[in-house]
């Protein structure tokens, strides 16, 4: 049978276990907000985008340019290396025409 002392010490031990697993808990709720808000503050960009493309692929049909390949969107954190790929698979050839 366990020592009072034991018993004692394994309470702590729990009871430290909780808090921090309330810690965990609280970073993550907090994240998760974060998160959210953010996917919040980007739905009328997105709704705008959206907007935007529906209203060119709309006048593609009317209008036909032989320089127009496509619509390249960057990220807005500078040139990384993702930017600079889509720059170089969407490079057209001067020369080309």
């Amino acid at each position: 049978m366990p020592s009072l002392r034991d018993i004692r010490a394994r309470i702590r031990s729990v009871q430290n276990t909780r808090k921090i697993t309330k810690a965990y808990q609280v970073v993550a709720a907090t994240k998760l907000r974060r998160a959210q808000q953010a996917v919040q503050m980007a739905r009328p960009y997105a709704d705008k985008m959206l907007e935007v493309l529906a209203t060119t692929s709309e006048l593609a049909t009317e209008y036909q340019h032989e320089r127009l390949r496509t619509v390249m969107k960057r990220t807005e954190r500078g040139p990384g290396a993702f930017d600079l790929r889509w720059v170089e698979l969407f490079e057209v050839d001067p020369a080309a025409g």
